[in-house]
């Protein structure tokens, strides 16, 4: 009686040692078997548009009001100048920056950037459009 007790002890640790190794075997190898299949790269629910130049900035474009408006070096008025551009001139504005005297007594500058040109100029010399056809609408009426 002793020897079958002592067998049916034995076959329930095969068993235990079998469950406890085999299962976490196998949920591994099911788990590795379905990932590659649930990661499959299909089709994008997102679909990325080409950059619309005509709304690309934003903040927006920058309407020259003024007959000349300088470009200044950095955005402040006592920095050096590094040109000028034409009353009408539309462009993007690429920053906005706080006059170092502050936003209540010295406004906003804009930074200005074509070609070789560039540097910032001040928001009593432009005015301020969401997109570039805008800007152009408010030139045109303006213009006789």
């Amino acid at each position: 009686m002793f020897h079958t007790y002592n067998k049916r002890l034995k076959g329930q640790a095969v068993n235990d040692i079998f469950r406890k190794a085999f299962a976490p075997f196998i949920a591994a190898l099911a788990l590795f078997l379905i990932l590659p299949v649930s990661c499959s790269k299909g089709y994008s629910r997102y679909l990325k548009l080409p950059a619309d130049p005509v709304v690309d900035s934003e903040l927006g474009w920058a309407l020259v009001t003024t007959a000349y408006a300088h470009l200044k070096v950095s955005p402040d008025g006592a920095s050096a100048d590094s040109g000028a551009l034409r009353g009408g001139e539309i462009f993007v504005c690429r920053q906005r920056r706080i006059d170092p005297a502050g936003s209540e007594a010295g406004g906003y500058w804009y930074q200005y950037s074509e070609g070789h040109l560039s540097g910032w100029v001040k928001d009593r010399d432009v005015a301020i459009f969401a997109s570039e056809e805008l800007a152009r609408s408010s030139l045109a009426a303006t213009q006789p």
